[in-house]
């Protein structure tokens, strides 16, 4: 689950190319992270990213299957909660 939410001035600032080879290492990063929480095909976990901004390419990082979500921080806390099996807090 990313626990993100795109707001839509996000969405409208233009991207340029020259941001592309800035992204690798990101996904990089993102991918050993991931790695870290999920090693076995036994494994469960919750992966929250709280980046409004992030950027749809830089979720090619996780592998094929994975659920990505984009909610905002609430939600995101609710799912968890609902995902582990746990009341949300007081």
């Amino acid at each position: 689950m990313v626990g993100l939410q795109r707001t839509a001035s996000a969405a409208q600032v233009p991207r340029s190319h020259a941001e592309e080879p800035q992204a690798a290492p990101v996904r990089l990063r993102l991918r050993q992270a991931f790695g870290r929480l999920i090693r076995r095909t036994s494994d469960r976990g919750v992966f929250v990213l709280l980046d409004r901004q992030t950027p749809s390419r830089l979720l090619s990082a996780f592998p094929a299957g994975v659920a990505i979500r984009r909610v905002g921080l609430a939600e995101a806390v609710k799912q968890t909660c609902a995902f582990l099996g746990e009341s949300l807090p007081a």
